[in-house]
Parts: structure tokens; C-alpha cells; sequence
């Protein structure tokens, strides 16, 4: 993710969340960096993705966790015909 984001470069299944990402930030003024922190120096994170919702609640009392649903993306970037 961390290299995806950096170098505007994914696959195919992931070139969709760039050009989303990207138009967003553009639409909205907004920008952003993506770092990586190691799972040790960020256990919160590391639970949540590891799936580990007790861990995660144990380690950030007053945590609250709710489901989440992705937006569908379109199959084909904007001005692609």
C-alpha cells in the first residue's frame, strides 16, 4: 500500500483505489503521505489488521470498532472511452 501510494503505480485489481484516491485529493484540495509505522511501534494498527478486534480494544480502551463497507469503484478510469 505504502508503495502504491507513493509511486502512483499498482496493478490492475489496485489501479481503480489510485485513480479514486487521486481524484478525491483533487476535488477537495486535499493531500496526504503514506508512511509505514512497524506493527510493534503501532499495535492498534497491527491488531485491526491482523483482525484482532480484542487485542485492539484492549490496547486503546474506549476503542470503537464499526463494519465497514468499501465504496464501489467503476471498472473504467473517468474519460476512458
Amino acid at each position: 500500500t505504502i508503495h502504491m501510494f507513493r509511486s502512483l503505480k499498482a496493478g490492475p485489481l489496485f489501479n481503480p483505489i489510485i485513480l479514486a484516491s487521486c481524484q478525491i485529493q483533487l476535488e477537495r484540495a486535499v493531500a496526504f503521505r503514506a508512511f509505514h509505522v512497524p506493527g510493534l511501534q503501532n499495535g492498534v494498527a497491527d491488531a485491526l489488521s491482523r483482525n484482532r478486534l480484542d487485542l485492539a480494544t484492549a490496547l486503546a480502551p474506549g476503542l470503537l470498532i464499526q463494519p465497514f463497507t468499501a465504496p464501489s469503484l467503476p471498472l473504467t478510469p473517468p474519460n476512458a472511452a
